[in-house]
């Protein structure tokens, strides 16, 4: 039985790159990332909730935890019965903005 990660460490494939990047590569791209959420609707971030995280909007359950249970294998509809107050309608916002940001990078 599949469990659901609420924390992510490491696998998130909206950071993933095809080639390896070093030292202020990595943390330019990041931070370039990080300010690309701010145009998606389905997501906020506030400092005093979930250590100023990037969660789902109205919730406290952080994006990188879609991104971990789907890398394990999650369907999305699993995700989102794991995560009440996490729609599908979120889900699928958020995939879409990821896929439209790495395109654009």
């Amino acid at each position: 039985m599949r469990f659901a990660r609420q924390l992510a460490v490491s696998h998130d494939p909206f950071h993933a790159s095809k080639e390896p990047k070093h030292g202020s590569q990595v943390k330019a791209k990041r931070t370039e990332t990080m300010d690309n959420w701010i145009d998606c609707p389905a997501v906020e971030r506030n400092p005093g909730k979930v250590s100023g995280a990037w969660v789902f909007r109205g919730t406290r359950v952080p994006v990188s935890a879609l991104f971990e249970n789907l890398g394990d294998g999650a369907q999305l509809s699993e995700f989102v019965s794991w995560f009440p107050g996490v729609t599908l309608q979120q889900a699928r916002m958020v995939l879409e903005h990821a896929a439209h940001t790495l395109e654009a990078a």
